[in-house]
């Protein structure tokens, strides 16, 4: 999804602390490239940047590099990538953020071949390392 940056709300930024506080401010689907991105469409401002504490970016990073998963160094390498660099790519999209009763959490919206799109995600944002 493309988003104008001309019609990102850059007035306050907000400061979020959990994905559980995000998912309350939002009033639409929230997936993980909005937040690598530090942009979310929030209830009644419209698409804001926002930032997110350092302990959240861990989290987001650390459960992003876990759904793709690979071997040890390759998710370290990922993880990195996620908080180190400029990462744009489809699977992040795909990683939703929802709270079934259990507090807010990361999942895949796999399509028909998870496997082959967490090779596909890995290897792309690995490249970009």
């Amino acid at each position: 999804m493309k988003i104008n940056i001309n019609q990102i709300n850059k007035t306050t930024m907000k400061t979020f602390k959990t994905l559980s506080q995000i998912l309350k401010a939002v009033d639409y689907q929230l997936n993980v490239q909005q937040l690598l991105n530090n942009k979310v469409h929030l209830k009644n401002k419209g698409w804001t940047a926002i930032k997110l504490t350092e302990e959240l970016t861990e989290e987001i990073t650390e459960a992003t590099a876990q759904i793709l998963g690979g071997h040890h160094k390759t998710r370290n390498t990922v993880e990195n990538a996620l908080k180190f660099r400029d990462v744009q790519h489809w699977t992040l999209e795909r990683m939703i953020i929802s709270d079934y009763g259990n507090g807010a959490k990361i999942a895949y919206c796999a399509g028909q071949d998870y496997i082959s799109e967490m090779a596909t995600g890995r290897t792309a944002i690995k490249a970009m390392y």
